[in-house]
């Protein structure tokens, strides 16, 4: 089950409505913008990603999500 679930993984992916950019804001890092008028409900970016066991991903935690205490 678990290769199954790693072959599922590479099959996400992201998307980003093409009428968006990603652009400087000169003060606050990156941030995204859009280059033309977009319309009520239009989906904006669908972000892919997958799920991993706790086992998997507890030792990213640390390095990737610091906690403030």
């Amino acid at each position: 089950m678990e290769e199954e679930n790693a072959q599922d993984r590479k099959r996400m992916f992201s998307w980003m409505n093409p009428k968006l950019e990603v652009r400087d804001t000169g003060k606050y890092g990156k941030g995204v913008f859009a280059k033309e008028n977009l319309k009520k409900d239009e989906v904006l970016a669908i972000f892919g990603g997958g799920i991993s066991l706790e086992k998997e991903w507890s030792g990213r935690m640390k390095k990737y999500c610091p906690r403030v205490s």
